[in-house]
């Protein structure tokens, strides 16, 4: 399990570092695409609301990190659960002591 959470974080981090190092080609081919539109008259349809390539890379960056962030929150409930869990047994198993410690008294065996 911890193998496969260490997996997954390290292949997120791998694809935000993929995606940064894009961001300047899509600002190259976003400029491009404004030359090509200037020289030729050619204005963006907004009808088809076509992204621009720097859109579309912040938004897999951005859906990148809400990955990021929800691995992380379901880690930390996981976490928080484990401890609850831990922190119960740890209760019961001293009140286990205790009453065994009560029983052994009452009945004049010293432990």
């Amino acid at each position: 399990m911890i193998r496969q959470t260490i997996d997954a974080r390290e292949k997120r981090l791998a694809k935000a570092g993929e995606l940064a190092k894009l961001l300047p080609l899509g600002e190259d081919e976003d400029e491009w695409d404004r030359i090509i539109s200037r020289q030729f008259h050619v204005a963006r349809d907004k009808d088809l609301q076509e992204p621009y390539w720097t859109d579309e890379i912040r938004y897999a960056l951005e859906e990148n990190r809400a990955a990021h962030d929800t691995h992380i929150r379901k880690r930390r409930k996981l976490a928080e659960h484990m401890t609850d869990i831990v922190r119960k047994e740890k209760a019961m198993a001293a009140k286990e002591r205790r009453e065994r410690k009560r029983r052994d008294n009452s009945s004049g065996i010293d432990s």
